[in-house]
């Protein structure tokens, strides 16, 4: 059975990028794709899925505070933070928060480890 992500990201090309790349994933299945925490909590709560890769900075509510409103509707999600930053103290943070990684994008790389840390769950 496919492990069913949902991809929440504010920039509509780096999710068009991260569908692509985790739909030709053997096991891997795009159940969605939001751009901000209203949207992503949505869909949350409607598609169930089984990982949620979630970007850091979005507009309005960011993603470490979007950890715990989708805990709420999708309690058992492995959410992967995907960020621009190479911080310490976001990842630290978001992993706090109940994040299982926290993934800078850095091209190839960070797509790999995204998929890494989806099969890691």
């Amino acid at each position: 059975m496919d492990l069913r992500v949902l991809i929440v990201d504010d920039d509509h090309r780096l999710r068009d990028v991260l569908a692509l790349y985790i739909s030709a994933e053997d096991g891997l299945l795009v159940a969605g794709t939001a751009a901000d925490s209203e949207e992503a909590r949505m869909l949350a709560a409607e598609l169930h899925p089984d990982a949620i890769v979630l970007d850091y900075h979005m507009p309005g509510i960011d993603g470490l505070d979007t950890i715990p409103l989708l805990r709420e509707v999708s309690p058992a999600a492995r959410i992967v933070m995907f960020s621009a930053d190479d911080d310490c103290e976001a990842a630290t943070a978001a992993m706090a928060r109940g994040a299982a990684g926290y993934v800078t994008k850095n091209g190839q790389r960070g797509l790999d480890d995204v998929v890494a840390l989806l099969r890691a769950g």
